[in-house]
């Protein structure tokens, strides 16, 4: 019976430090989550702003294209006149 009760005694404490264990395991991986999803968040902000500058980026280039055309078709219009001149 003594036998019986210091096995049971001994599961008991095998059981509650398995799920102590378990308990801390799962509060590092939580850390540790929380601490990928902040710099998760920290990124999708960055690359936010980054697309917008992006955007902004090449909006402007466009501007400058379409004003380079414009400025290539007054010469080639310019060069044309003046050799129908001569």
């Amino acid at each position: 019976m003594i036998k019986k009760n210091i096995t049971f005694s001994v599961l008991i404490l095998l059981t509650a430090l398995c799920v102590y264990l378990i308990d801390r395991d799962i509060s590092k991986c939580s850390e540790t989550i929380e601490a990928q999803q902040s710099k998760i968040d920290n990124i999708e902000k960055q690359l936010i702003y980054h697309n917008i500058r992006l955007t902004g980026q090449m909006d402007t280039l466009m501007v400058h294209r379409s004003r380079l055309e414009q400025i290539k078709n007054f010469l080639e219009n310019m060069n044309l006149n003046y050799a129908s001149k001569k």
